[in-house]
């Protein structure tokens, strides 16, 4: 899956000198602590959720002051949260974790810079099933996962990491491979663990790439307990929602903000053969690597009956650098925003780049289709 999350620095010092004093987010019984050790002395820790409309309380993500290699998180917690964790040094991000898992009450946690994306050293017994089932049951398929990082890694350097779009493609096209892999085993592991955290909060980590009917199999897997908190019952009313998006359905009507006319208007999908709705915005490195190919295709098939839409998340105070990216890459094509990204979230698009490709009477034909193949599509369709 390729994720593209809005991590920025500006919204990591914010919320440190918004939140400072983290102890007055526990107003409840319900509490975790975290007690922390980092290899570098002197900074800032943030622990950013997968996504906050999924966090039972609204104060999820917390940032405090790393001092002499040690920090201390306190918040609210009803049940087992999931975490990603950064560490800032000279105002800038030298550390990301891997998904991680968070219980109640006292917990120690051992971060170590120099591994980049690993899982940081927490004991408690949702992290135990991490490691000894979850980790066991989805053996087969992180070491897949690994060739094709590796794979990725040496065709970066061998095209010095300027990757060639067909084959920058065919590596997609093998992660989409391994996402149906792990789909396949999490569906088979909720069977046999329906009351796990683990789970629900990677599949929650899944969802945020969209709809994919296998999720629900997975969702009705689970245990009435899980179903009915806070989090399971979101997670099912976003799958509903965001069904509607599927292949084979008609792509729903959005309300989008036009700046040249200065107005929201309804979008329509017809009256071309076919159609690339294309979500993005501008601080999105993934998202304007594909605008060169973009423009080729439009440039190529527009005249022959194809269209792009692109549909940015910027918000207002940032619409001055969606315009000059607009500008520097050339698009030509029908440009909108997604005003506090309320289309996107309907459609549970939390990751960017992300595509819908349409045909002449707004039926969806493909999802994140990459542009290798959208260009041999066009190719035999488009004479």
């Amino acid at each position: 899956m390729n994720f593209h999350r809005n991590y920025t620095l500006k919204a990591f010092i914010f919320l440190c000198f918004t939140y400072p004093l983290l102890s007055i987010f526990c107003q409840t019984h319900d509490t975790f602590t975290l007690q922390g050790e980092c290899n570098i002395q002197n900074g800032l820790v943030h622990l950013e959720p997968i996504d906050s409309i999924y966090y039972p309380s609204k104060i999820c993500s917390f940032t405090t002051i790393l001092s002499n290699g040690r920090f201390t998180f306190k918040g609210p917690i009803k049940y087992p949260l999931a975490y990603r964790l950064f560490v800032i040094e000279n105002n800038k991000v030298v550390y990301h974790s891997n998904l991680f898992f968070v219980n109640k009450g006292l917990q120690t946690i051992m971060v170590n810079t120099k591994e980049l994306g690993s899982l940081p050293e927490i004991n408690n017994t949702t992290m135990q099933e991490l490691r000894v089932n979850y980790f066991h049951s989805f053996k087969t398929y992180y070491l897949n996962v690994e060739r094709n990082n590796l794979k990725r890694d040496s065709l970066n350097k061998t095209y010095n990491y300027k990757l060639p779009i067909t084959v920058d493609s065919d590596l997609a096209n093998e992660m989409k491979v391994l996402s149906n892999q792990e789909d396949s085993i999490l569906l088979f592991y909720t069977k046999k663990h329906p009351n796990s955290y683990v789970a629900l909060w990677k599949i929650v980590d899944k969802v945020t790439g969209g709809y994919n009917e296998i999720y629900e199999s997975i969702i009705s897997n689970f245990s009435d307990k899980i179903k009915k908190n806070y989090t399971g019952k979101l997670l099912s009313n976003y799958m509903k929602t965001a069904k509607v998006a599927k292949i084979g359905n008609i792509f729903p009507t959005l309300t989008l903000f036009d700046s040249i006319q200065n107005i929201n208007i309804i979008t329509k999908y017809s009256n071309n053969k076919f159609t690339l709705i294309d979500f993005w915005f501008s601080d999105c490195s993934p998202c304007k690597a594909q605008f060169q190919e973009l423009r080729r295709l439009y440039e190529k098939y527009s005249i022959k009956g194809f269209d792009i839409i692109s549909i940015s998340i910027d918000q207002p105070e940032d619409i001055a650098k969606w315009k000059k990216t607009v500008n520097i890459y050339g698009l030509i094509w029908k440009q909108y925003l997604d005003i506090n990204k309320n289309e996107s979230r309907k459609l549970s698009i939390f990751s960017f780049p992300s595509n819908y490709l349409l045909d002449e009477n707004g039926i969806i034909l493909a999802k994140n289709i990459p542009l290798a193949d959208l260009s041999e599509f066009l190719r035999v369709n488009i004479k």
